[in-house]
């Protein structure tokens, strides 16, 4: 047997099939197709899948949503509204807002 070479390859394949190898495949999977052997899922276990598949999506943006809104406090004054925004920032953007703010209260 010759050794094999990758430097005589070039632009052609390197491995061979035996001959009729597609055509052969080709009938298989037709035959496969009209005996019915050929497998598929239940419908029951597809909508099952597709109903736990939605469940999980609702479930989890639910928890999601509960968990990033449960500390939210509802306010409606804006000087409030101010003070909780102060809390929540870094300090030099509180120093940015507080001059901004300052600047707008004074116009006022």
């Amino acid at each position: 047997m010759k050794e094999f070479d990758f430097n005589e390859v070039g632009r052609r394949m390197p491995y061979s099939v035996p001959e009729g190898f597609f055509e052969k495949a080709e009938q298989n999977a037709y035959a496969a197709i009209a005996d019915g052997t050929a497998r598929h899922r239940p419908r029951i276990m597809r909508s099952t899948m597709a109903i736990a598949s939605a469940a999980t999506v609702f479930i989890g943006a639910t928890v999601l949503g509960i968990h990033t809104f449960r500390d939210r406090q509802t306010v409606t004054d804006p000087q409030q509204q101010y003070c909780l925004l102060l809390t929540e920032v870094s300090d030099n953007t509180v120093e940015e807002i507080s001059a901004n703010y300052m600047e707008d209260y004074n116009d006022l």
